[in-house]
């Protein structure tokens, strides 16, 4: 295969981030030109093929991935990073999507390949996702899935939330609801009220956004597709309960390995074991409905989905603290930062309480479970 500058063969980097795994390219050393760079990540990975047998990638989506990865003109950016979904049995590769666990390699991918100055003890790299710089998305308000806004005669009342992502860009889209059903509009973010939701994980960066608006005034109102959307969302979301569920996994096991206690350590106390056995169980159940729920898109296995990730993340919360113990309980050391990410994850797009009731009020007014999870 050639490069992008004529030479025999493409430089690469193989990583694993999170549960998936992809190829790590510099933009420099693939074609500038997006299909040709698509024809030959294709053939990189041997598809379209089920087995890719003739390529690198792992014959199932999660393994076929990959980042590409520049320098940044974006002030207080340090690099730019694209992910592309490459299909295994479908010769399409798509950016519509971003990936979590692929940027996870995107740091220490920037600081092997030079980007990036690798620090002393540590190094912080700071990354654009650039699939979704273009636009911002007001989200539902916390612990529930309604639309952000509401149509009231001739404003739109606006009661929702973004990230401080938002105060980068010039318009946010909003989703309103009315008897109707839902339309989406694009509003100035100078015309909002925007206010930094501090609380328990500040560090997350959630803005408060508020406004009234006339409709008359504003670019949009068409037809939208919420439920789709919150489906969406509430995967992701359930996706990042998963990542900070394993976190807090790790940091109790390593513990329990460390920890001695009448001359040996914790880990081989049974109470100890039976705890990590079941965060473990826990993660694994919430892993596998939300890979069943992106093969088949459905509200409610979305919801479903959602609300076990977040009853699953919650349970790996509550064994890692009592492994912990005392430690986990301070802020030195760093289990505390994934607590508080856990609760407030599990708020956003349907608490898991919420969600549980919500479908279990649906089985009772239908007087049937639904399908059997596709697991």
């Amino acid at each position: 295969m050639t490069g992008s500058g004529g030479q025999d063969g493409i430089r690469a980097m193989q990583m694993r981030g999170g549960t998936s795994k992809g190829l790590y390219f510099l933009a420099d050393d693939l074609p500038a030109a997006a299909d040709s760079r698509d024809d030959l990540l294709l053939r990189v990975m041997g598809s379209p093929d089920p087995r890719q047998i003739d390529g690198t990638g792992g014959a199932h989506p999660l393994t076929s991935k990959v980042a590409v990865v520049s320098p940044s003109a974006v002030p207080g950016i340090d690099v730019d990073y694209l992910f592309l979904q490459v299909m295994v049995d479908k010769p399409i590769v798509t950016d519509k999507q971003n990936c979590g666990n692929i940027l996870a390699g995107v740091g220490p991918f920037a600081v092997e390949r030079g980007l990036f100055p690798a620090g002393a003890d540590e190094t912080s790299v700071r990354i654009r996702m650039v699939n979704s710089e273009s636009v911002a998305v007001a989200l539902p308000p916390v612990r529930t899935w309604d639309a952000p806004a509401r149509i009231d005669g001739p404003q739109v009342m606006v009661h929702g939330l973004a990230t401080r992502a938002l105060r980068r860009h010039d318009t946010i889209v909003v989703v309103a609801s009315d008897q109707r059903g839902h339309a989406s509009f694009v509003v100035p973010t100078a015309a909002l009220k925007l206010e930094h939701i501090r609380g328990l994980d500040p560090d997350l960066g959630l803005v408060e956004v508020t406004g009234s608006l006339e409709q008359g005034s504003l670019a949009g109102g068409t037809v939208a597709d919420w439920s789709a959307a919150v489906a969406a969302g509430q995967l992701a979301v359930g996706h990042e309960l998963v990542g900070a569920a394993r976190a807090m996994l790790e940091l109790a096991r390593v513990h329990a390995l460390e920890r001695l206690q009448f001359g040996r350590p914790i880990a081989s106390f049974q109470a100890v074991r039976h705890r990590l056995a079941e965060s473990l169980v826990a993660i694994e159940a919430a892993t596998a409905l939300l890979a069943a729920a992106w093969d088949e898109p459905d509200p409610e296995f979305a919801a479903m989905a959602k609300a076990v990730a977040g009853r699953s993340a919650r349970t790996v919360a509550r064994h890692g603290q009592q492994v912990l113990a005392g430690i986990g309980f301070t802020t030195e050391h760093p289990f505390h930062r994934y607590f508080r990410r856990v609760v407030v994850l599990d708020q956003l797009f349907g608490a898991s309480s919420e969600l549980t009731r919500e479908l279990g009020e649906g089985v009772l007014k239908r007087g049937s479970l639904p399908a059997t999870f596709p697991l």
